[in-house]
């Protein structure tokens, strides 16, 4: 099974390489993607903790100004990979309108604010680190416009590759780990990097 990226590029052998990205970074999973949101709407210090288990490497004073604030506007069912293009460009406002603002306070980047929220909707807000904004070709960090071009180009890698990308949910589901199609890509986008 290969997944096709936005321009082209062929990622072969997606189930192996998975199963690579699990013998080798199997701590993730259980120190991120297993650890239950206490507030799914709210931003609290726990998703501080959390992005920096993922190396956002922030300190946690940089987060403190963003705990209490909502994302409740941004829907618990929203799927990058299942929404209607009608539906899309609400969203994207709506994701603008939310995080934009998260954004403009000192030092917090699309990396960390990705890694800190990815928990509370996982099924729609990617982690856009560097290695994944390389792999998409999206430069920048600090500014909302770099997360909605990071977020587009997934969406369209999603639609494409949606088939693959359920099935190997469905075999890790399979084997007890749940992990959404949208964080499944990013993995594999993220190991493709760092493994280059």
């Amino acid at each position: 099974m290969n997944i096709v990226l936005h321009n082209g590029r062929v990622l072969e052998n997606a189930e192996q390489r998975l199963d690579d990205y699990f013998a080798r970074w199997l701590h993730y999973y259980y120190s991120y993607d297993a650890v239950a949101s206490e507030q799914p709407d709210v931003i609290s210090e726990q998703d501080g903790h959390l992005a920096n288990r993922l190396v956002a490497r922030m300190s946690l004073r940089v987060w403190q100004p963003l705990v209490g604030r909502s994302i409740e506007p941004i829907g618990k069912d929203w799927d990058l990979f299942r929404v209607p293009d009608r539906d899309w460009t609400h969203q994207k406002q709506v994701t603008a309108h939310v995080l934009g603002p998260m954004l403009q306070s000192h030092g917090i980047a699309v990396a960390n604010l990705t890694k800190g929220l990815h928990r509370k909707r996982p099924a729609f807000l990617p982690i856009c680190d560097s290695f994944v904004r390389d792999i998409l070709n999206v430069p920048g960090e600090k500014d909302v416009s770099v997360l909605l071009q990071c977020m587009e180009k997934l969406k369209d890698i999603g639609h494409r590759n949606f088939p693959i990308l359920h099935h190997l949910r469905q075999g890790l589901i399979s084997r007890g780990r749940d992990l959404t199609e949208l964080r499944i890509l990013d993995a594999l986008l993220w190991a493709e990097v760092r493994n280059n």
